[in-house]
């Protein structure tokens, strides 16, 4: 099993916190890192990572 398939397979529903951010609400790092998340510090030249995880995740632009 590929890890795009692992990762479509284990989808995890859109946290309540994300769904309900507006602009100008305070930043809770507990809430974000509570959750499913991908930290690459090293994707400035590399886009692997968004590769295999930018159709299988959820996103929020703020």
């Amino acid at each position: 099993m590929s890890m795009y398939e692992y990762l479509k397979n284990n989808q995890e529903p859109i946290p309540s916190w994300l769904l309900e951010i507006k602009e100008g609400d305070k930043f809770s790092r507990d809430d974000f890192f509570s959750s499913r998340i991908v930290f690459y510090p090293g994707s400035y030249t590399d886009g692997h990572a968004v590769k295999v995880f930018g159709s299988t995740c959820y996103s929020n632009i703020i």
